[in-house]
């Protein structure tokens, strides 16, 4: 739905705020569970790094959607 704006900018924006929504609310307690559970920092970070990177790609598909509307 993220990569649907080209066709429909309002369902490429409504898929845009879910995905980064997902990708915030899925690291939170995965991360959690990783310093928890005494799982190297190494493969934490990365899991953080990850999940930081897809929210912010997910925002920018939003912003282009958005754009869009405007246009």
């Amino acid at each position: 739905m993220l990569l649907f704006h080209y066709k429909n900018p309002k369902a490429g924006a409504i898929g845009g705020i879910g995905a980064i929504l997902f990708f915030l609310a899925s690291g939170f307690p995965t991360n959690y569970n990783a310093f928890m559970t005494d799982i190297p920092g190494s493969i934490t970070f990365l899991n953080v790094i990850k999940d930081i990177l897809l929210a912010f790609c997910s925002l920018i598909l939003t912003g282009e959607s958005l754009k869009e509307m405007v246009r």
